[in-house]
């Protein structure tokens, strides 16, 4: 059974208006993270990151410490390996004769590690989609909970039978995934799309790009284009849920042999590694 809680009480005792911005107007922020056991994983960098983006929609945010506490009694109830943890910033309301909006923090737990392991020995199948990412946008770099163009999207990949679909930006260059970041390694180089780009800066992606340069391994930050994509010895994507997940088919092409590759594969036993040290970067 899933559990919910409003600003730290049982949603039962704490209801939220349709009225309120967060669900009249999609104003909100919202982050998904990976609960091993009953600790959330880079709980820290998820708030602050949240905090980042409430400061630019002026959506007053808890302390961290009450948000902490929060979580902390949320999931100190689950049992079994895992789950996902959801919390949501909702506007409620602006602040009389303030520059600030009130806001609710609802957080939501579902028990179960939610990709199966089968997966990272097979790979994935990405294709690309015909929408495209503004990489002008303001909200472009911010998690909020006015998702629909990326509902919209992971609908055609699903339609499509691709386990994630790829964003072009306005310049017909691969930006991101409807819910996670793209890797490519080309030339002995790993290679992910800029910020300006047009892209959520994940949180697992800059994990990744600090194991990559403390594992030596060659690593830029730039541009992605389709023939890039075409031309990768291996893919693969992060999010926070799933990850490193290494991809072995992009449409109907295969990446170099159609495994997993040695930089993939070295990346997911380093990012393994640091998860069952809880040695974070």
């Amino acid at each position: 059974m899933d559990h919910m809680l409003v600003d730290g009480v049982p949603l039962k005792k704490n209801g939220i208006s349709p009225l309120d911005w967060g669900c009249a107007y999609g104003y909100g922020l919202f982050e998904t993270i990976l609960v091993l056991g009953q600790r959330p994983v880079f709980l820290e960098r998820h708030l602050e990151r949240m905090r980042s983006s409430a400061e630019f929609l002026r959506l007053v945010m808890p302390e961290e410490a009450d948000v902490t506490r929060w979580v902390r009694n949320l999931v100190g109830e689950s049992q079994g390996p895992g789950g996902r943890l959801k919390i949501s910033l909702l506007g409620k309301e602006p602040l009389t004769g303030q520059e600030k909006i009130a806001a609710r923090v609802v957080l939501s737990f579902q028990p179960g590690l939610p990709y199966p392991e089968s997966l990272y020995k097979t790979g994935v199948t990405i294709g690309l989609l015909n929408l495209a990412k503004n990489e002008k946008s303001s909200l472009v770099r911010h998690k909020t909970t006015n998702y629909l163009e990326n509902i919209l999207a992971r609908e055609q990949a699903r339609k499509s039978g691709w386990f994630e679909g790829i964003f072009h930006n306005t310049k017909g260059r691969l930006c991101e995934g409807t819910v996670s970041n793209l890797f490519i390694v080309k030339n002995n180089k790993i290679i992910t799309p800029g910020i300006r780009e047009g892209l959520l800066p994940g949180v697992t992606r800059e994990v990744v790009i600090k194991l990559a340069g403390r594992g030596k391994l060659p690593v830029k930050v730039g541009t992605v284009t389709e023939n890039d994509l075409s031309a990768a010895s291996e893919i693969f994507l992060t999010n926070s849920l799933f990850g490193i997940m290494p991809v072995t088919r992009v449409g109907d092409s295969i990446p170099g042999d159609g495994k997993p590759g040695l930089f993939t594969g070295t990346l997911m036993t380093q990012y393994q590694a640091m998860l069952n040290a809880k040695n974070y970067l």
